[in-house]
């Protein structure tokens, strides 16, 4: 009967465990990485949304010139640029 050699079967098996999670890794990195992003991108649309609408409440029912909303909306989020916030509205009406 042949005998089973534990050292020159440990021998090659090292370094296995890391070759694998070096694999598995960059799946999970990847996928963690990605719902990171994805909630960050949430969250912006979410802010741009609640500042549009604090926007229109202020045109609506504080009766603001488009100055002072574009500065309350950009304070609200301070990621948009006051370039490409258009106010247009028809005040007493």
């Amino acid at each position: 009967m042949k005998r089973f050699n534990f050292s020159a079967h440990q021998a090659s098996q090292r370094g296995v465990a890391a070759v694998e999670f070096a694999l598995v890794a960059v799946i999970l990195f990847t996928v963690l990485f990605g719902i990171m992003e994805f909630g960050r991108v949430l969250f912006m649309m979410n802010t741009t949304t609640e500042a549009t609408r604090l926007g229109a409440r202020l045109a609506v029912v504080c009766d603001k010139d488009d100055s002072a909303i574009t500065t309350r909306m950009t304070s609200l989020a301070g990621f948009l640029n006051p370039g490409n916030i258009n106010v247009t509205y028809s005040p007493g009406l």
